[in-house]
């Protein structure tokens, strides 16, 4: 906490008005989820609120940045989430080197349960009128269960009606959505 407090007031100083929380795994409490990580050491909603009302204080909008679609490793090698994987095995994501399961199945309807209860948690801790739901670098997107699910979608097609219902949950929120971009393996036409 005390480096971001710094790092606010550092901001500050050089009058810089915009600070997105990156998080990737469980580094926000999660009241549901927190007995799956138990050895962690997350920010509490209770100390993230505090930290926007100090960024706020000082004309910086804390933006959080969840990642909610690839980068989900974390969540994703344990139970129960890990039959929430596109490729429970992991990938290639180049020949010969072998990575970790990390993108969610946009096809399994307990990817976008998960996904909602996230937001719904995490959301009301930030004033921003934004929110980064990032959804780049999903490398397994169409190659695993949603590919097997959906024969005839691209892998185009599978993110953006994942993205689109992503989108819809950030908006009951009242929030709008930022995000990264697309893996080079989706093409849109």
């Amino acid at each position: 906490m005390h480096s971001l407090y710094r790092l606010i007031d550092l901001m500050a100083d050089l009058k810089m008005n915009h600070l997105q929380l990156y998080m990737e795994g469980y580094c926000f409490e999660y009241e549901r989820y927190k007995s799956f990580f138990p050895y962690e050491t997350p920010l509490t909603a209770a100390e993230v609120q505090a930290l926007d009302r100090y960024a706020t204080e000082r004309f910086i909008d804390l933006i959080p940045n969840q990642n909610l679609l690839g980068h989900m490793t974390q969540w994703l090698e344990r139970e129960p989430f890990s039959e929430l994987a596109e490729c429970p095995e992991g990938y290639e994501l180049v020949p010969g080197v072998k990575f970790p399961a990390s993108t969610l199945n946009v096809k399994d309807p307990k990817s976008l349960e998960l996904v909602e209860n996230l937001l719904n948690e995490l959301l009301p801790n930030f004033s921003s009128p934004f929110v980064n739901i990032n959804f780049d670098e999903p490398f397994e997107l169409g190659k695993g269960k949603s590919k097997e699910a959906d024969k005839d979608s691209s892998t185009a097609d599978l993110y953006l009606a994942f993205l689109k219902k992503v989108v819809q949950i950030v908006r009951k929120h009242g929030k709008r959505p930022l995000l990264w971009g697309i893996s080079s393996s989706c093409t849109l036409k």
